[in-house]
């Protein structure tokens, strides 16, 4: 692996990345890289998913009409292209271009709207009046999909 290449595994989900001024000299790396994971996903019978696999490009300027045109890189696993993706989730987190993680918040906030509209209701219920009982609604509906690895 190039030195300026940095990894982060967790489990089965595998991000690579480098930060680099010219794009051609970030194309030339990143190739390199994928080659040799796809190498060793090879000589140790494990299977890349070719459908899951994209690239995206992080920058001050974000996503703008020329995104497409100006930061696709040419990147292929076993001949097959790697599609550039501009709002990719890595460990359950919508990233962006500009990394201001506004299309992660506006999916958790429609997931999240539902759920405390139940708890709502449910609250309205005399027999419901219960802060046991409340705190497990929050527990079961709002904090086990959100925030998995926090202990509270």
């Amino acid at each position: 692996m190039p030195d300026n290449i940095k990894v982060a595994l967790f489990a089965d989900d595998l991000c690579i990345w480098i930060s680099c001024l010219l794009i051609e000299e970030i194309e030339f790396y990143l190739q390199i890289a994928i080659d040799k994971i796809d190498d060793f996903c090879k000589t140790w019978g494990f299977t890349i998913n070719k459908s899951k696999t994209c690239h995206t490009t992080l920058t001050t300027a974000g996503q703008r009409k020329n995104y497409f045109f100006k930061y696709k890189l040419n990147l292929k696993i076993e001949n097959q292209d790697i599609p550039l993706e501009p709002n990719p989730t890595f460990l359950g987190i919508k990233l962006d271009p500009k990394l201001s993680f506004k299309p992660h918040f506006e999916q958790l906030e429609k997931k999240l709207i539902p759920k405390t509209n139940l708890i709502r209701r449910i609250k309205n219920f005399k027999w419901s009046n219960s802060i046991k009982l409340n705190l497990t609604l929050y527990k079961s509906l709002i904090r086990s999909d959100n925030f998995r690895s926090r202990k509270m």
